[in-house]
């Protein structure tokens, strides 16, 4: 997880809230709709650890993934954060500001390469000795989503293995926007990312600007509906979340649409299909430890 710088107590105005903690797979859905339900404005999942069953003799290693949820104000995350100690877990909160939060970090992003064709870096970092193909460049500060965590991972992989030449893409819930980056990269036409968190829009346009996509990369606050029906959307979401779109996204697609969603555990996966199995057909599934990403077809495909 990236580190949320602190504000010092005169910087005032316009402070937010943010609540930082970690949590096994077993409980991700439950601590992920409590936030929500506590007032977050947004929650994210940046990172995966692992710790040690020390009941065993050759423990094995299982997954905590570190989760960010961002308030209002401080006093809502101090509060929100309270009642987590009081049920056990490790959760502390921070004060900070917009500003804070989008500056960023010394902390190196480490290049990763998605099926030898589309490398990840920091925003001045040089490409690895004989990397070729697409380059998505990132700030690290900006701790919206750097490739690193395993739903996200799932999804650049995938994206990395498709002819995505000329098509216009949806990214839903766009963080730092680097779905959408990835896409655009790998040849998209161009891109409509959505998110309701006000930060994460700025991320992503920063980063828009950053990679050459100002002007084919539109960041903007969930609409009624998009410009232009998508040939591709990502939605890199919570569970929760997801199956509140299900009823309204087959509406945003071209006929012969793929709809590419992650952010999910591999035990949630049969309730999406379920909540999705109206309009879309499972085309695709893919796993990685404990998470999976789901690539859907469009039922009314002409393709």
């Amino acid at each position: 997880m990236s580190r949320t710088p602190k504000v010092p107590p005169t910087a005032s105005a316009n402070m937010l809230g943010v609540l930082e903690t970690s949590a096994p797979a077993a409980v991700l859905a439950w601590l992920e709709d409590w936030l929500f339900q506590s007032g977050a404005a947004s929650v994210s999942q940046s990172g995966v650890t692992h710790l040690e069953d020390e009941t065993r003799d050759t423990p094995p290693c299982w997954p905590v993934s570190e989760v960010r949820a961002l308030y209002g104000t401080p006093a809502q995350a101090e509060s929100a954060a309270r009642t987590l100690q009081a049920l056990g877990f490790n959760a502390r909160a921070l004060a900070t500001s917009e500003e804070a939060l989008l500056a960023p970090t010394r902390e190196p992003l480490p290049p990763r390469t998605f099926a030898g064709r589309l490398v990840i870096l920091g925003t001045d970092d040089p490409p690895p000795r004989g990397a070729a193909g697409a380059i998505v460049r990132l700030d690290p500060g900006m701790g919206f989503g750097t490739g690193t965590h395993p739903s996200t991972a799932l999804c650049l992989d995938w994206l990395a293995r498709q002819n995505l030449e000329g098509l216009s893409v949806l990214d839903y819930g766009t963080g730092s926007g680097i779905l959408g980056l990835a896409a655009l990269a790998l040849g998209a036409k161009r891109v409509w990312g959505l998110d309701t968190d006000p930060l994460a829009r700025a991320a992503a346009r920063q980063n828009a600007r950053a990679n050459g996509y100002g002007r084919r990369f539109l960041v903007r606050a969930t609409p009624a509906r998009p410009p232009f029906a998508a040939d591709l959307i990502c939605a890199n979401l919570l569970r929760n979340i997801l199956l509140a779109l299900a009823p309204r996204m087959a509406r945003l697609h071209r006929p012969g649409g793929h709809l590419l969603l992650s952010g999910l555990l591999v035990t949630q996966a049969e309730e999406i299909l379920t909540a999705y199995g109206a309009s879309y057909v499972c085309a695709e599934r893919i796993e990685r430890a404990d998470w999976t990403a789901l690539v859907l077809h469009h039922r009314e495909s002409r393709r």
